[in-house]
């Protein structure tokens, strides 16, 4: 018979994924920020969307390098002092852009932006697994990947007012401050669980009992856990998926603004409401549906394994309506369809980041998560290149919503073929044998 699920009277955990979703918006901020300043920045220096592609795929290839490293320091020093150092230092970096000039000083800005912000994404993904039981996890990273989408929806509007203001310098400076306000409430807030002066002793045992994960260090040799995880079918068939989302959603998060604006003929106060509306969306549909709606689905009985894939896959199927977008220019059609979109792949991606806190064995969700993270932003890398490149070429983005499509329907074959079961990793098994762990099946 299932167990009846008691909970605590307390609930400061919550506090903590609130914290953590912060964290997220006001790092997304800076891959915003430049996104709405980028066309003024090409103006003043004469850059062309070639130069502007590469400049904006700058942090995300840092980003990307750091991924590997940053998810071993994790699993070895923990979330905490990781994360505390990466606020402060991106939090100066941001606010130096405003004060630099040229495509050589703002490429290298951005350079050890990306960098300094790598632990982001697997810090909050580690985080959650320390302080969520599984039947919380869905909502809990939907707090966290559902505030980068809002971080869009609300970055759009405050850089376009701040570039209003101050010129295209304003978007820097004011998203830097935000940062430096951000990096003072982490370091007083955030502690591990097992030494957190404000948790109780009621809700750490709740939350140990239903499967939060121990803030240890993983087991065994680093490159041996590495290799392991690279043969594993169902890493593979997440990180698959995961990159197949990633190229529409960096191609958002990084020509949005423009396609408005040049193809859609949107001036920028205008333009603010249409790009921030399918963010929005993406945001509410996160929240709701991979978040409240897929931890209700468990709690009630129903099949963890089949209810996140079923997620994961109808997520992505949504998102293929980007084939439709090359039809109209009709910017009210046009907002429909990238609603529809990034709303599907929100709530695909809400469920992604939930997996590597299930699958990864010991101590080792910051590199499950680095992993996945790492070519996720090949996506990141490349996507904005490839668009400005075909812009150029071409004059509008009509192409490059039909490489995103081809790019979502391989994610569904991965999510369908290679991801089996959602179980933690047994390193001891070379097969990659996955069990339930006795806390999943407390729960389900």
């Amino acid at each position: 018979m299932k167990e009846k699920i008691i909970r605590p009277t307390n609930n400061y955990r919550w506090r903590i994924g609130m914290l953590i979703g912060m964290g997220i918006i006001v790092s997304y901020l800076d891959k915003v920020n430049i996104s709405v300043a980028g066309s003024y920045m090409a103006k003043e220096f004469g850059w062309s969307n070639a130069q502007l592609g590469f400049l904006f795929s700058a942090f995300f290839a840092a980003y990307a390098i750091m991924m590997l490293p940053i998810g071993i320091i994790l699993d070895k020093i923990g979330v905490k002092w990781v994360m505390r150092v990466g606020t402060l230092i991106w939090s100066i970096v941001t606010l130096m852009t405003s004060f630099v000039g040229g495509f050589g000083g703002i490429l290298t800005m951005r350079i050890i932006l990306g960098a300094t912000e790598a632990p982001s994404y697997p810090g909050s993904a580690k985080a959650i697994g320390n302080w969520f039981p599984l039947h919380e996890r869905g909502l809990a990273t939907s707090l966290f990947d559902g505030a980068a989408k809002f971080a869009n929806a609300i970055g759009i509007g405050l850089c376009s007012w701040a570039i209003i203001q101050w010129g295209w310098r304003g978007a820097f400076l004011v998203t830097g401050l935000l940062n430096l306000a951000f990096t003072v409430v982490y370091w007083i807030m955030y502690r591990d669980p097992s030494n957190h002066p404000k948790l109780s002793k009621e809700e750490y045992e709740y939350m140990k009992k239903y499967g939060a994960q121990e803030t240890e260090k993983s087991e065994g040799g680093i490159i041996k856990n590495f290799l392991i995880l690279t043969r594993s079918r169902k890493v593979w068939g997440v990180t698959i998926g995961l990159m197949a989302n990633g190229f529409t959603y960096f191609l958002m998060l990084t020509w949005l603004p423009s396609y408005m604006m040049t193809q859609l003929n949107i001036d920028l106060s205008t333009s603010t409401l249409y790009v921030a509306t399918p963010w929005i969306v993406a945001t509410i549909s996160e929240l709701l549906l991979a978040g409240w709606f897929l931890d209700k689905l468990i709690i009630k009985g129903y099949s963890p394994n089949k209810v996140r894939k079923i997620f994961l896959v109808v997520g992505l199927l949504f998102g293929a309506i980007i084939f439709l977008q090359p039809t109209t220019n009709n910017p009210i059609l046009a907002v429909t369809y990238l609603s529809i979109a990034l709303g599907g792949l929100a709530v695909s991606s809400g469920v992604n980041w939930s997996i590597p806190t299930i699958i990864a064995p010991k101590g080792m969700v910051g590199s499950v998560t680095s992993f996945m993270n790492l070519f996720n932003n090949l996506m990141a890398v490349s996507a904005p290149i490839i668009t400005g490149y075909l812009i150029d070429v071409t004059g509008n983005f009509n192409s490059v919503f039909i490489i995103a499509g081809v790019f979502i329907i391989i994610g569904t074959l991965s999510y369908s073929f290679l991801l089996s079961d959602i179980n933690p990793i047994n390193l001891e098994k070379k097969e990659n044998i996955y069990t339930a762990s006795k806390e999943e099946k407390s729960v389900h």
